[in-house]
């Protein structure tokens, strides 16, 4: 269960990403890359295709975030 007080920082962030703030989006990205890495890792079993899962992944991202 998440505090008030975490939920109210996890909201601030999203309000962060959605208005566009890069440096939010840079803390996401290493904070979530070797976890996302190591998941398609584990779906690929290859480093290259893992490491272009990645790219898409928060590229897809970043596109979805308000501009």
């Amino acid at each position: 269960m998440h505090s008030e007080k975490e939920k109210s920082v996890s909201e601030s962030f999203i309000r962060r990403l959605n208005n566009g703030d890069e440096q939010a989006f840079r803390i996401i990205y290493n904070k979530m890359y070797a976890k996302v890495y190591r998941f398609a890792y584990a779906l690929t079993k290859r480093r290259d295709q893992s490491e272009e899962v990645v790219q898409e992944t928060f590229l897809k991202y970043a596109i979805g975030i308000p501009q």
